[in-house]
């Protein structure tokens, strides 16, 4: 008696799965034959649910993958939380630093690697910044995966002031000057050998205070400085602050050039068109000349090194720098 071969089609549509691959492929074909027909109709087919038993692999999976894309403290703050630990501060990203490195910038954070993420008050973090002398303001945002954001402004050196008695040598009287005239922090030796060198009366203020005190004084040292590339005149190089103590008022010196000028206090546009007349029409005649008076109307004094008397009259006429009236001295 021959046994009978069950037919394939036979199977109750009660089954739980398919047992063979071709009913397996059958099925298949039914399920997408289903939603192109919804997809047709204008119906949405039906978003497939992932076996839970995938989900778990394919975060750790995600999570490598932004580990290497934005480095280790992702994949640390990662296991943290999947431990139940605590996350801690594992780095820290600085913007905005120029002149100050990386390490300064978390040195003036006052924040111990390895900080609590949830205990850090970035109020508290921008009040310690503010006490470097180099930052003007500074603002803290905590990051995603135990990282914290830190945006500064620094502060711009324009200048730097010593007592008018030291030394290029003796760098720890030199202090570096903002554009507002606030000596703010120690001018390192680079400062002291590319920015304009203010001589004043007095020694600037020694320590980087919060609320450091603007001077006036230097504020117009300043500013005049700015006037220079207007009449094509390199900026000075050194600068006698006016303090309304002396006759000269501002008295300057620029580069490549040796004679002292004394521009006074009135008039100083005029003065430095003057000057850059001067420069350009008798460069020669300067060599030996140790001081530029220009507080005259109508022509330069040079007083020159060989000068018995140490002044001599130059016949260089200032009508042609811009002056279309006799101006007072002073």
């Amino acid at each position: 008696m021959s046994e009978k071969r069950p037919y394939v089609g036979s199977r109750s549509r009660h089954s739980a799965q398919p047992s063979s691959r071709r009913e397996r492929a059958a099925q298949g074909r039914s399920v997408r034959a289903r939603a192109h027909l919804e997809k047709v109709r204008g119906g949405k087919p039906p978003i497939p649910v992932p076996n839970l038993s995938m989900v778990a692999p394919i975060a750790i999976v995600a999570s490598l993958i932004a580990g290497v894309l934005f480095g280790s403290p992702l994949v640390a703050a990662a296991r943290s939380w999947m431990r139940g630990e605590p996350i801690r501060l594992e780095a820290i990203s600085v913007s905005g630093a120029s002149r100050l490195s990386l390490a300064e910038v978390g040195s003036a954070s006052a924040l111990p690697k390895g900080a609590l993420i949830d205990e850090i008050d970035p109020s508290e973090v921008e009040a310690d910044l503010l006490t470097h002398p180099w930052i003007s303001d500074a603002a803290v945002v905590r990051l995603p995966a135990s990282r914290l954001l830190i945006r500064i402004t620094e502060r711009e050196a324009r200048a730097v002031v010593a007592a008018a008695e030291v030394t290029t040598s003796d760098l720890l009287a030199w202090r570096v000057v903002s554009a507002t005239g606030v000596p703010f922090a120690p001018a390192s030796e680079s400062d002291i050998e590319m920015l304009p060198k203010l001589r004043s009366g007095t020694r600037a203020p020694d320590g980087p205070p919060l609320a450091p005190e603007r001077s006036k004084a230097l504020a117009n040292a300043i500013e005049l400085t700015n006037r220079f590339a207007a009449f094509d005149l390199p900026i000075p190089s050194e600068v006698m602050v006016d303090d309304g103590t002396t006759s000269e008022g501002w008295v300057v010196r620029l580069p490549g050039l040796s004679p002292l000028v004394v521009l006074g206090r009135d008039s100083l546009d005029e003065r430095l068109a003057a000057l850059a007349q001067l420069v350009n029409a008798s460069p020669k005649e300067l060599e030996e000349t140790e001081t530029i008076d220009l507080r005259f109307a109508e022509q330069a004094v040079l007083r020159t090194k060989s000068s018995s008397k140490g002044t001599a009259q130059a016949a260089t006429t200032r009508g042609s720098a811009a002056l279309p009236k006799p101006r007072p001295t002073g």
